[in-house]
């Protein structure tokens, strides 16, 4: 599997996108990364669990060389709020939130299906925390208009606009949650930060089956159709594990992207990967699956890059 994966490295396509005059130097570098739960056995096996600077150590000269570094935070970031009926509840103390900001991730993904696991008192404080850190966040709010709403990045002369949706906890007009997966969403979405003018629309999906190594179908039919409708890169997680990347009409779709610094378990995965997009100042992108290397026996969830030499 990690060997199929890692055959989309230096994989490069040119898009339709028009020619800017900017220098070519100008080059912009997206990075995103798989799923982020400094809690529960994070706690348990980091020597200094407290640290804001532990998690993210090993990767953060990687990151601070990208103009944009994204994960998914999949967990409720309070100390408030009374636990959901389900079968695992993940909350983060707001101390350890820092830790993105410190390491140079500047935006989060919160549609999943952790960031409601301590109700209303825990998404208002998550986002509350996060927009106090100056992270961004997309996919999840108090309203479903507050969950739909872009997070748009002028980079380097580019719009870049970001959309999210779950799996989980789906908001409503009137009540909390997540922006859920409706297919005509994800298209009505699009299309309007197309109109608006985006260069770039990146949309994070949480979807699949946990531990399941493919895509299923009517993930596959979602993502083909929200690129149909003018999206240009995809990311995917929930499964826990990596799954494939695919060229889809010249667009990437990294269908999972696996674990990160998960600390809700303590599974046996000791490799995943981080996606690493260039875009230049004339639209042209390339692609890149970056290997990481998470084995939590080893890292102590402190994962680092694995030097690749093809």
């Amino acid at each position: 599997m990690m060997k199929q994966i890692f055959q989309f490295l230096f994989l490069m396509f040119v898009s339709s996108s028009a020619a800017h005059s900017a220098d070519e130097n100008e080059t912009i570098k997206l990075v995103f990364g798989g799923d982020v739960t400094l809690t529960a056995a994070y706690n348990d096996i980091v020597p200094n669990a407290r640290d804001p600077e532990y998690p993210f150590k090993r990767l953060r000269t990687f990151f601070q060389n990208a103009d944009l570094v994204m994960v998914n935070c999949e967990t409720a970031i309070t100390r408030r709020g009374n636990r959901v009926a389900k079968q695992f509840n993940f909350r983060m103390d707001p101390e350890m939130a820092s830790a993105f900001s410190r390491a140079g991730i500047s935006l989060v993904t919160i549609a999943n299906n952790h960031v409601f696991d301590y109700g209303v008192e825990g998404l208002s404080d998550t986002l509350h925390t996060l927009d106090a850190l100056h992270i961004g966040h997309v996919g999840a709010g108090m309203t479903l208009e507050e969950a739909r709403k872009p997070v748009v990045r002028n980079i380097k002369g580019k719009k870049i606009v970001f959309l999210a949706y779950g799996n989980y906890a789906a908001a409503t007009a009137r009540t909390p949650g997540t922006a859920y997966r409706n297919p005509d969403y994800v298209v009505e979405d699009v299309k309007s930060a197309k109109k608006n003018g985006a260069d770039i629309v990146v949309i994070n999906f949480h979807w699949g089956t946990e531990l399941a190594r493919q895509p299923n179908s009517g993930d596959r039919a979602l993502a083909y159709r929200a690129v149909e409708a003018g999206a240009d890169i995809i990311v995917g997680h929930h499964p826990h594990v990596l799954q494939p990347m695919e060229i889809y009409h010249g667009k990437v779709i990294a269908w999972s992207l696996g674990n990160f610094i998960f600390g809700g378990n303590r599974r046996s995965e000791k490799e995943s990967a981080l996606l690493e997009v260039s875009i230049s100042p004339r639209g042209d992108m390339s692609y890149v699956s970056i290997p990481i290397r998470i084995d939590v026996a080893e890292t102590r969830y402190q994962p680092y890059i694995i030097e690749h030499k093809e």
